[in-house]
C-alpha cells in the first residue's frame, strides 16, 4: 500500500489533526525488527515507549506518558492521569501493550 503523504498532510491540516509524532514509536520498533507489536497510536505516547516483552507487548513508562500528554496535548497532570485511566489502562491482556509503574529510587 502507496500513501500519499501530501494528501495525508493536508488532510490532518484540515481538520486540526496533531502530527508532530508521525509513528516514531512504531518506526522504531519496525527499525528493530518488531513488526507483530501492538502500540498505542492515537495517542501514540511518544518518548514513552520503554520496551517489547518477549513475546511482544509494548511495554509502555506511567510517568512518562503523562508527560508526553502534558507535552504534545497541553494536557493538566491531573487531566493526563484522568485520560490515561479512562482510554488506556481499562485495557489488559495479551493484545494490548503494557503499562508499569516505574520503581524510581
Amino acid at each position: 500500500m502507496n500513501i500519499n503523504w501530501d494528501l495525508f498532510d493536508s488532510l490532518c491540516e484540515k481538520y486540526n489533526v496533531n502530527t508532530n509524532t508521525k509513528s516514531t514509536n512504531k518506526d522504531l520498533l519496525l527499525d528493530l525488527g518488531y513488526d507483530d507489536v501492538i502500540i498505542f497510536d492515537n495517542p501514540s505516547y511518544e518518548g514513552a515507549l520503554i520496551g517489547v516483552t518477549w513475546d511482544n507487548q509494548a511495554v509502555y513508562d506511567y510517568d512518562l506518558m503523562i508527560e508526553s500528554l502534558m507535552k504534545e496535548d497541553n494536557m493538566t497532570q491531573e487531566e493526563a492521569a484522568d485520560f490515561i485511566s479512562y482510554n488506556a489502562s481499562y485495557r489488559q491482556g495479551h493484545e494490548y501493550p503494557i503499562i508499569i509503574n516505574n520503581l524510581k529510587r
